[in-house]
């Protein structure tokens, strides 16, 4: 029953200037988010604010916003005579923030967070496509200097970054791949590499799947090898796609392994027009759990990485025995969602299921934008942080609860211009909270394992 998961309110809210389509934190500054516009010149009220058709004026901003959980105040502003879809930041060189937006438009903006320049220095517009192309959305690679760029002609584009990673200069962008298109608009990609044994690594390659979903309701994939040619697509290995999964457009993906065993093979976690979330085995072309969420999927984000966590040498949240992974989920007119996807081994057989852990519901229009706020490094106060006497009680009820992980997210909707904060509890080790459980194939049902789910300004059922 829906009405059994936890309801989360927010910490603060706040009137945007513009419509927000997206939003992303700095990996180098927890408290700095970036917040992408999109304003439709002549369209009419109300009219859906997905970036498809053409001959449309759009236009859009970059904004810089000092967030912490009370109060936020944008620091700078960098109008666009294109409407920005979608930001991400590099996980290689942390400066390079990718913009997608209207008009055949992407730039990798070397974003420096105290230099004289502002946050935005200019970059060279650049026109890669006709201009009555739309730039839908931009996928890194988690290693390389990759990344996937998904257009509205159907096309899914690899690009060469080629920069210095301590230099303020503007990158090189340089046509890598292409991958095998769609039939429609590609709302979205992710890069996953493929994991090699020496005897099939050669000097200097890495191979890797792109994986893109479109308005055709399809799940392609392609394969390449990283080498420091160029490529063409038919130097790419595609992979047959995935059509009957999904029962509309496939707007989000979101890797569920660190690498695939062999090409084309990778658990995914998709989000789609169809209200629903899917864990996939694109090499066994498999739905393993489903769940409906009650509004189109747009967008799916880690509340923390699991590889991290690896890394750090604590209980990991993917092991022999299985996993847990938590979810940010973007559900455009149904807010946002928390997820729990576990993932559980008996012997060789292995179980997914898909619960609903927790839910953000005080937006009145469509939920396009979320992101998470990365976690502080111990001990250690950032700079430029203005800590009110809140914090302390922060603080304290954190000291509480010593079993748990405060994760901050942001969520964002368009037509009212809302940006809102809230709090979500993660367990450090594990724990046990009912939730909604998966209803599709492999979901199961009952309890899922996890945290509950709580927010600093109070979170209960409804």
């Amino acid at each position: 029953m829906a009405d059994a998961v936890p309801s989360i309110e927010s910490t603060q809210s706040h009137d945007f200037e513009e419509q927000p389509s997206c939003v992303e934190f700095s990996p180098l500054l927890r408290s700095l988010l970036i917040v992408g516009t999109y304003r439709l010149e002549d369209g009419a009220a109300g009219e859906d604010a997905r970036p498809a058709g053409q001959g449309q004026r759009r236009s859009g901003g970059l904004f810089a916003v000092m967030f912490n959980p009370f109060f936020s105040l944008s620091i700078e502003h960098l109008p666009t005579p294109f409407a920005v879809f979608d930001v991400k930041f590099s996980p290689v060189h942390k400066k390079y923030l990718a913009v997608a937006g209207s008009d055949g438009q992407f730039q990798v903006i070397v974003h420096d967070i105290d230099g004289p320049s502002g946050h935005f220095p200019t970059a060279e517009t650049q026109y890669y496509w006709s201009r009555s192309t739309l730039v839908l959305s931009v996928a890194w690679h988690p290693f390389l200097p990759l990344l996937a760029v998904t257009l509205s002609t159907g096309h899914v584009d690899i690009w060469h970054v080629q920069g210095e990673p301590d230099s303020l200069a503007q990158p090189t962008l340089r046509l890598q791949a292409s991958a095998e298109g769609h039939e429609l608009e590609v709302w979205t990609s992710a890069v996953v590499p493929v994991r090699q044994s020496d005897s099939q690594r050669v000097e200097g390659s890495s191979a890797y799947t792109v994986y893109s979903g479109g308005d055709d309701a399809a799940l392609r994939s392609t394969s390449f090898d990283w080498t420091n040619e160029p490529l063409t697509v038919a130097q790419g290995r595609a992979h047959q796609p995935l059509r009957k999964q999904h029962e509309a457009g496939v707007t989000a993906i979101l890797p569920l392994c660190e690498h695939e065993e062999a090409e084309g093979t990778a658990v995914l976690l998709t989000g789609s027009y169809d209200d629903r979330v899917r864990v996939i085995d694109a090499g066994r072309r498999s739905v393993l759990a489903e769940q409906d969420l009650g509004g189109g999927v747009w967008r799916l984000r880690f509340l923390r990485s699991p590889w991290a966590v690896r890394a750090a040498g604590a209980r990991t949240d993917r092991d022999e025995e299985g996993g847990h992974f938590w979810i940010l989920a973007s559900c455009m007119h149904a807010g946002a969602r928390v997820l729990h996807v576990t993932h559980r081994r008996d012997g060789a057989a292995a179980a997914w299921t898909i619960a609903v852990a927790a839910r953000f519901t005080e937006h009145a229009s469509m939920t396009y934008a979320g992101a998470v706020q990365p976690p502080p490094e111990p001990a250690t106060d950032e700079p430029g942080r203005i800590w009110l006497a809140a914090d302390e009680d922060r603080r304290a009820e954190e000291a509480a609860r010593p079993a748990e992980q405060r994760v901050s997210c942001v969520s964002a909707s368009f037509y009212d211009r809302l940006l809102c904060a809230w709090d979500f509890w993660l367990p450090r080790e594990g724990g046990e909270v009912d939730a909604e459980a998966g209803d599709g194939a492999g979901a199961g049902a009952g309890a899922a394992a996890g945290a509950g789910a709580g927010g600093g300004a109070g979170a209960g059922s409804v």
